[in-house]
């Protein structure tokens, strides 16, 4: 979904935007089927449900805000600057490299996602402030705040800094 949404906005491909907006259902019914499998089964992971229940939650938003992102400018026909595009593509990467290190933590990777947090919001309040698209920058520093938030509990159980 997010690739998709880089790629339509790179290639100005407006109607592409209402069917990567429709994938949210897909999300949607997945994030429902899997919080009662967890529901029904909380043996089943070793790793704490609460935590699991926060990262299926955050997902779930995160394919909301991509949602709503498309939906808000499928129609507008705007061009994305190269600036904004340029930052979606590394807040992309953040979501992977979140990804990958949820499946092989490493102290490295989480610190190197802190600063890229870190870089993602100040660059999205620099933009901000030179009156950059200030909706775009708004859908795109929530994402980067989600996937900070999904991400908080992992960094305490591996006990960052100990």
């Amino acid at each position: 979904m997010t690739e998709e949404t880089y790629t339509a906005f790179k290639e100005r491909d407006h109607a592409h935007l209402t069917n990567v907006a429709l994938q949210d259902l897909t999300v949607n019914k997945f994030y429902l089927f899997l919080t009662r499998t967890l529901s029904k089964n909380p043996g089943v992971t070793k790793v704490p449900v609460m935590f699991l229940y926060q990262l299926l939650g955050g997902i779930e938003s995160l394919g909301d805000i991509y949602r709503d992102l498309c939906r808000y400018y499928q129609d507008r026909k705007v061009a994305i600057s190269v600036p904004l595009l340029t930052y979606l593509f590394r807040l992309n990467k953040l979501l992977r490299g979140a990804y990958e290190f949820f499946y092989d933590f490493s102290t490295a990777r989480a610190e190197s996602f802190f600063r890229d947090v870190e870089a993602l919001e100040q660059e999205g309040l620099i933009m901000l402030a030179k009156k950059e698209d200030p909706i775009f920058i708004h859908y795109l520093l929530t994402i980067v705040h989600i996937t900070y938030n999904i991400n908080s509990p992992l960094f305490a159980t591996h006990r960052l800094g100990s």
